[in-house]
């Protein structure tokens, strides 16, 4: 009897952690869309700013520019509304500041990076009749962390 209490106690105390962290992650999922709104914004008004042409684009400690290009795909991918195209995503990336001067064909590369994460289960794609489009697999349980700096 006293085995079937402790075991009825965990199962309960498993469904309360549980639940505790979905709520989490949602609201980690919410306040990283809202600081990357702010950084897209903050980045717009460099541009516009007579220092602007001298000075980088700031995404703080754990941005866009401190990874490398996978990780960066995936900022952008889960920080998105929808489902993007790897064009999509060039674009965002673009906008943001990344760096493509290493890169011959970003394009490629970043179809390159998002084959791998569909790969690993990180992304999910569904052709359309104009694109591919990529889309985070599950916000509530992400597998990795977005600003992870593995290639």
């Amino acid at each position: 009897m006293y085995t079937a209490i402790v075991a009825f106690e965990a199962e309960k105390v498993l469904m309360e952690a549980q639940e505790e962290l979905k709520t989490k992650i949602q609201r980690r999922v919410e306040l990283d869309r809202e600081i990357w709104a702010l950084r897209r914004i903050i980045s717009g008004l460099i541009q516009v700013t007579e220092k602007g042409a001298n000075r980088p684009h700031y995404f703080g400690p754990g941005g866009i520019h401190q990874g490398g290009l996978t990780s960066a795909c995936k900022t952008i991918v889960r920080m998105a509304e929808r489902a993007l195209s790897p064009m999509d995503i060039r674009e965002q990336l673009e906008l943001s500041g990344y760096d493509f001067v290493k890169l011959s064909n970003p394009l490629s590369a970043i179809h390159t990076v998002l084959k791998r994460l569909v790969l690993k289960g990180e992304l999910r794609y569904s052709p359309n009749q104009v694109a591919t489009l990529y889309e985070w697999v599950d916000e509530q349980f992400p597998r990795n962390d977005i600003q992870d700096t593995g290639e």
